[in-house]
């Protein structure tokens, strides 16, 4: 086969309204193509020359997909992970699923956890195609909902500050397709999930909610002089910047967002209720722990409280929609409590018999691991009851 086009040497050129492309791929000259020059010959017209420079144009677009296609690092049964697939997912390892990985005796190396997170996507979501569980778009979105407001009641993933939106929608489709697996032999109704709601619904009611600013400081003196820089007209957020002791909400400008009325130490909340939106209190609150933000240790001893109010939410009942993820599970708890075990199973099973290759310098072996331990990589999830009044605030 020939194709016509300018000398390698020329590189490319315009001439007479027509691109003449270099038809040169250092790392794979395709066999049986021959790449010779094109000259205009004479009363060759620009038709004829444009036709020429298009069958050029072509070859060189299947020399380039010749040479230039993703490189295929690792195979999961007839699915394939590319190295750009790995180092995508290397990028967004953090400290905190790293070391869960680690506690859980997984993978303590960045590499081999995004190599094994790869390959154990793959083997939880073929399965799930297998036995027709594979998580909708709707499913999804509403898993991801619930986790955003509810994270206590998903575990720790969902309250891991470095995670991506992206990073939480791939968690989200693992995560539904191990619970519809857990789910699928039990066929649970669109009935018992609402009568299931009905009998919680008392207790699915969220308390009032007062969305606050605290300027926390360790002596009274300390409190009296952030009140001082107040009464001179400087603004709350500063103030909270420049003189909080607790250094998360200081980072926030004091912002410690939504706090549940009862989690509010009486004080305080009795102090908050005579304000309006925009206020602060006009003296320091003494309290023995100062509330703190999720996941953060109280601070040890007294402490001195200024608070603005922000905004108030008012009590609401949880409906059916936000919460159907949870009610979902407490069924599946209800319904079979050995659910996760059963699906560790059909992961282990799924395991031995697929067909995985990795080819990625380095992590050869990291297959012959898998199928040796005969474990699912990812473990799945208890069925979390939904919480009646959730423990934690929800997200802001």
């Amino acid at each position: 086969m020939t194709v016509r086009g300018r000398p390698a040497a020329e590189g490319s050129r315009w001439f007479d309204g027509a691109f003449w492309p270099m038809l040169y791929c250092a790392p794979c000259i395709m066999p049986g193509v021959r790449v010779v020059s094109v000259r205009p010959r004479r009363g060759e017209n620009t038709l004829t020359r444009f036709v020429v420079s298009v069958l050029a144009a072509i070859g060189l677009a299947v020399a380039v997909a010749g040479c230039g296609g993703p490189k295929v690092i690792a195979r999961v049964n007839n699915e394939t992970i590319t190295e750009k697939d790995y180092y995508d997912r290397l990028q967004q390892v953090d400290a905190v699923e790293l070391g869960a990985s680690a506690q859980m005796r997984g993978p303590a190396l960045a590499g081999e956890f995004a190599m094994q997170a790869l390959i154990t996507e793959k083997v939880v979501l073929q399965l799930a195609a297998q036995k027709g569980a594979t998580p909708t778009d709707a499913e999804i979105a509403g898993y991801m909902a619930f986790a955003k407001r509810y994270p206590q009641a998903v575990g720790p993933g969902a309250q891991n500050p470095f995670r991506s939106e992206a990073a939480a929608r791939r968690e989200a489709r693992l995560q539904v397709a191990i619970r519809n697996l857990t789910a699928k032999p039990l066929n649970i109704t669109a009935a018992e999930i609402q009568d299931e709601y009905n009998k919680a619904k008392q207790s699915l009611v969220e308390p009032r909610q007062y969305r606050l600013r605290l300027i926390e400081v360790a002596s009274e003196s300390k409190a009296k002089d952030a009140l001082a820089q107040l009464a001179k007209g400087i603004s709350f957020e500063t103030v909270a910047l420049t003189q909080s002791d607790d250094p998360v909400a200081k980072a926030r400008s004091g912002d410690v967002g939504f706090m549940p009325e009862p989690s509010i130490p009486p004080l305080l909340l009795d102090a908050i209720k005579k304000l309006k939106p925009g206020e602060y209190t006009k003296q320091a609150i003494r309290v023995a722990a100062p509330p703190s933000p999720q996941g953060q240790r109280a601070p040890v001893g007294p402490h001195w409280l200024v608070a603005q109010l922000v905004e108030i939410k008012e009590p609401r009942q949880i409906p059916l929609e936000e919460i159907k993820y949870g009610i979902e599970n407490a069924l599946i708890n209800k319904k079979d409590p050995n659910a996760g075990q059963r699906v560790s199973g059909l992961l282990r099973d799924f395991m031995k018999g697929a067909k995985i290759e990795v080819t990625l310098k380095g992590y050869e072996d990291l297959a012959k691991k898998l199928k040796e331990s005969a474990q699912a990589p990812v473990v799945p999830p208890g069925a979390a009851s939904p919480p009646a009044v959730p423990a934690q605030r929800p997200r802001p």
